[in-house]
C-alpha cells in the first residue's frame, strides 16, 4: 500500500486501526497483462477506485509476493 493510501486508510478509521491490520505494497505482485485483460474482458474503465480494486484482486499473483516489511501503525 502506498504511504498516501495508508494514511487515508488510517484517517478513514480515525486512527483506530486494529493491531492485526498491516499495510503492504502489493504493486510488485500485480501481473500487468492480467490487469489489462481484466479491464478489456469486463469492458471497464481504469482509474475508477472500485474497478481498479477488482482488477488488482484479479491480477494479484501470490507467488510474486516477497517478504517485505509491512507498513505498521507506527509508520503513520
Amino acid at each position: 500500500m502506498a504511504t498516501g493510501d495508508w494514511r487515508l486508510f488510517c484517517q478513514a478509521l480515525r486512527y483506530q486501526v486494529p493491531e492485526w491490520i498491516r499495510g503492504q505494497n502489493v504493486f510488485p505482485s500485480i501481473d500487468p497483462l492480467a490487469l489489462q485483460m481484466y479491464f478489456i474482458d469486463n469492458r471497464l474503465r481504469d482509474h475508477h477506485a472500485l474497478n481498479d480494486a477488482k482488477a488488482n484482486r484479479h491480477a494479484f499473483n501470490r507467488s510474486l509476493v516477497q517478504q517485505r516489511p509491512s507498513l505498521s501503525r507506527k509508520s503513520r
